[in-house]
């Protein structure tokens, strides 16, 4: 495979629910798989009226942030494992409110929030890959900021 193909392809580029190259050399990607899981499930247990003190939302909060650190710690080894960090760090560290909500519209001043929707709107844009779309409901997408 010539390089313009490998990066046209799809595991190089975005996220794939089958295993990819990137997956077998990036450790971010399966990483980000583990985090992604465990926001989906404390999303999922919120949802259902689950004690934000229960043990088993504790449990999953100290997942997220035990994997946020270790991805933290890795240098991303391909475009899907920057992908990923990328997708993280809006999570963790984008805007807060809801769009609409009572702060929404500082958060639309903040240019580093700006930045980061423009580049992962980008992103998706350019390799062809799905937009985005947060486990939590309420959060403003990329797309949408």
């Amino acid at each position: 495979m010539d390089r313009r193909n490998f990066i046209a392809s799809s595991a190089a580029l975005g996220l794939t629910t089958t295993p990819s190259i990137a997956t077998t050399l990036d450790p971010i990607v399966p990483m980000f798989a583990r985090w992604e899981a465990a926001i989906g499930e404390w999303q999922h247990l919120s949802r259902a009226g689950t004690d934000l003190d229960a043990p088993e939302m504790l449990a999953l909060e100290a997942t997220r942030f035990a994997i946020l650190d270790e991805i933290t710690a890795h240098q991303a080894q391909s475009l899907e494992g920057l992908h990923c960090q990328l997708i993280m760090y809006w999570e963790e560290y984008g805007p807060e409110f809801v769009k609409g909500s009572k702060g929404s519209d500082e958060e639309r001043q903040e240019p580093s929030f700006t930045l980061l929707a423009r580049v992962l709107v980008g992103w998706a844009t350019y390799t062809h890959a799905p937009q985005w779309q947060s486990p939590n409901s309420k959060k403003v997408s990329p797309v949408s900021f």
